[in-house]
């Protein structure tokens, strides 16, 4: 679980491009269990790659615009689901 809120929190800082970053992190319980949600005021994800961002070396910038490998969110995704919960993501570009 450390993990997967490191990876989260390092994300967001690394895309929220010039802008002083803004994270938020909330936890509640609803009738299936414990819902925790991130929010920050980076770059955004087109809905078209909301699916693709959770798939280990699938990454949507290049290289030179951020350096990173791409195994974050797909690490994310293998911690959440090995807990039986589901990971996903609602973005404004």
């Amino acid at each position: 679980m450390v993990q997967l809120f490191l990876n989260l929190v390092s994300n967001e800082i690394k895309y929220c491009r010039d802008r002083e970053p803004r994270v938020r992190m909330t936890a509640g319980r609803d009738t299936q269990g414990w819902v925790f949600s991130v929010a920050d005021n980076g770059i955004g994800i087109d809905a078209r790659h909301h699916d693709k961002i959770f798939e280990v070396f699938k990454r949507l910038h290049t290289q030179h615009e951020y350096a990173r490998t791409g195994t974050g969110l797909a690490v994310c995704r293998r911690v959440v689901e090995r807990q039986s919960g589901k990971i996903w993501i609602t973005s404004v570009v």
